[in-house]
This record gives C-alpha cells, structure tokens and sequence, in this order.
C-alpha cells in the first residue's frame, strides 16, 4: 500500500510540474489547462474522448489513442496527456488492476510523454533526479 501511495504522489508531483513549466498553471488550477481550451480544439477533443475511454473503463485503449495522437510539436497534446494520466491516477488501485492497468504503468507512461515532448530535463530537476521512477533515459 505505501508503494501506491509513494506512486500516486509521484505522478502527481510529475503532472503538477509540468503544469507549472509548460501551461504556467499552479496546481490548484491544472486540469484548467485543458478544460479551458476552446471546444472544438483538436487537444480539447482528444481530452474529452480520453476521459469517456476512462469513465468506460477503456483504460489501454485510451493510452493507445493518446500515443496515436501524440505530436510533440502540439502542446494540446501534452495537455491532453497530462488530463488523462491524472484521471487515472485518481481511480483507485482495485479498478486499475482489474483493467489491466497497474500504477506503475501510469507513470511510466507519463514518463514517457516527458520524453516524446523533449521534457526530460523536467524528470532530472525532480526528486530522485535520473534515479527517480520510471526514468531511463
């Protein structure tokens, strides 16, 4: 159970920073990132369609989409991605283990997003640095 709770904390503190260095938004106002885009924005649309995937349950074909779409040249994407990992770092462990979704897999693949967005320099000035989770670059 610690070892969810120390990830949970992890993805957070992830999603939280990046929110500050990209979008310039405190945490406290991070999912206006994306719920303050215009309707009808390609990143905007992408979110919304994550977060049904998610409320369906659809978890790995969510990420799948997401990874689809992904453009690092497109910040709506990484806002995109930042909502969807957030949403389901918020689901308790029981319903990601019976959707084939472990904890872990959530931070790796916000990891991942970092790099894809040539973030990586973000991961190192976090705790725990090169050596912290889900950090292999």
């Amino acid at each position: 159970m610690y070892h969810q709770d120390w990830l949970m904390r992890q993805i957070e503190i992830i999603a939280e920073t990046l929110a500050r260095v990209v979008f310039r938004k405190t945490p406290a106002r991070r999912a206006e990132v994306v719920l303050q885009q215009k309707s009808g924005a390609p990143g905007a649309e992408l979110t919304e369609t994550l977060l049904a995937m998610v409320r369906a349950g659809e978890l790995c074909a969510a990420e799948d989409l997401l990874y689809e779409r992904l453009d690092p040249n497109d910040r709506d994407g990484l806002a995109a991605a930042l909502c969807f990992y957030s949403a389901l770092n918020a689901l308790p462990d029981a319903e990601l283990e019976a959707r084939n979704f472990p904890r872990d897999e959530i931070l790796s693949g916000l990891t991942d997003v970092c790099r894809r967005y040539g973030l990586e320099d973000v991961l190192r000035a976090l705790p725990g640095g090169e050596d912290g989770p889900g950090f292999d670059a």
